[in-house]
């Protein structure tokens, strides 16, 4: 293989295997750049959602302070025995009612009531004042909440006590206006589940492509539109729609990219307290970050650096083998010189003579090469002429003379260059 098309050759090796890494990164990309970017999405979304919980925890904890300040002033309602059931009835506690009406006013959006220590429930307000007793029997009085069982209303329970009695206060948000709350803030799709806890390590890697078990949805949350985003809900709902199997797939990890179609999302998991646990599962608000915009954004840029990318990668090979040509053509000039020279060929122009670098030093090298071997051909040529002159001349010269048959003559001359100019012969006289 020829010098220039080895040094080409190489050239076009470097430049590519760049190239080449460039798409094998990119194709690691998953793992190396997505994953990164994953989990600091649930580093930023993981408060935002406990927060969404404590907050509602402390929207149910306020009216429970505020009835504990007005209960010690309330005269308890008239009670009877009812002789049928055994169980302690209560006539209509009309004013603490009216106070808890109050209160209510404060508190838009909230249930909540008091049960007397028997599981009474003994005043209520509130749209799903039916969700109160949830979790309470009348024995577990203890501070709690959490999830209800059934997911439908999340919950605050408080024992209140006074010299007048024991209370026991509980506050409810239902689960649909609590999973709607995050889901208008967030500007995404929210959804409750429950599964099993198998959390034995954490990774950003989409779950595998297998069809995916379902989880038990406890509920799903998407954002209104607002006059700012008229079209939020209607896009929540489209992607909802497309990821919903992928979304409430059960993969025991906290964070996970999916995928479906052309669209592209950002699954964040956070357990909550659940009212009564359970042993071996637990309840998780999961928000579905929709960033299909964003990928579709992203390939198109992709698909721009690439683009770009590739056709510079092009054109430097192009100028490159432009410039290792143009490089090389003197020197192949040069070589087809001298191989005229090795031809005898003495007529052939030897280009390049008035280069001011190391090819125009060789080409007037050659130059000089070529004139000492004109002169060393003439000198062998005229050596020849000289050589086939003495030939000539000692083949016309005598070299012996028979004059009778007891006399001879022999001659002999010798030059003192190659041809010399003298003559001789031997003759008979007339005389004798």
């Amino acid at each position: 293989m020829q010098l220039r098309s080895r040094i080409t050759l190489a050239a076009a090796f470097f430049l590519l295997v760049p190239v080449v890494l460039f798409f094998l990164i990119d194709l690691m990309r998953d793992r190396f750049i997505a994953s990164s970017f994953v989990e600091r999405q649930f580093e930023d979304d993981r408060p935002f959602i406990a927060g969404f919980v404590r907050e509602a925890r402390l929207r149910l904890e306020a009216p429970a302070s505020e009835i504990q300040t007005i209960l010690p002033s309330e005269p308890l309602p008239r009670s009877f025995l009812d002789p049928d059931t055994g169980l302690l009835i209560y006539a209509p506690w009309t004013t603490m009612q009216f106070r808890l009406e109050q209160i209510a006013e404060k508190h838009e959006g909230l249930s909540f009531g008091l049960f007397d220590r028997d599981g009474q429930l003994l005043v209520s307000v509130g749209e799903h004042a039916d969700l109160l007793a949830q979790g309470y029997d009348g024995t577990n009085r203890s501070s709690a909440q959490g999830i209800s069982a059934q997911g439908d209303a999340f919950l605050v329970r408080r024992t209140l006590r006074t010299f007048r009695g024991l209370f026991v206060y509980v506050g409810t948000i239902s689960g649909e206006e609590f999973i709607q709350n995050i889901a208008n803030t967030m500007g995404d799709p929210v959804a409750m589940v429950q599964r099993p806890i198998l959390e034995d390590f954490e990774t950003a890697l989409p779950p595998p492509r297998a069809e995916p078990s379902m989880v038990l949805s406890r509920g799903v949350g998407l954002p209104n539109a607002t006059t700012n985003a008229p079209n939020r809900y209607a896009d929540a709902l489209t992607f909802w729609q497309a990821m919903e199997g992928e979304a409430l797939a059960s993969v025991p990890r906290r964070y996970f990219t999916i995928s479906q179609g052309e669209h592209r999302g950002i699954v964040t998991e956070v357990r909550i307290d659940a009212l009564r646990p359970l042993p071996d599962e637990g309840v998780f608000l999961r928000l579905v970050r929709d960033r299909t915009p964003a990928a579709i954004r992203e390939e198109k840029q992709n698909r721009l650096v690439y683009g770009g990318f590739t056709v510079l990668v092009l054109v430097s090979v192009v100028l490159l083998l432009w410039f290792f040509n143009r490089s090389f053509r003197p020197l192949t000039d040069l070589i087809e010189a001298l191989r005229a020279l090795a031809r005898n060929d003495f007529e052939h122009r030897i280009p390049h003579t008035r280069r001011r670098d190391e090819l125009g030093a060789l080409a007037r090298g050659l130059t000089d090469f070529r004139a000492s071997l004109v002169d060393r051909e003439r000198l062998l040529s005229l050596k020849e002429q000289m050589e086939f002159a003495a030939q000539i001349q000692r083949s016309i010269l005598p070299p012996a003379f028979n004059v009778t048959d007891f006399v001879s003559i022999d001659a002999i001359t010798k030059p003192a260059e190659d041809v010399g100019g003298d003559f001789y012969d031997v003759f008979t006289l007339a005389n004798g």
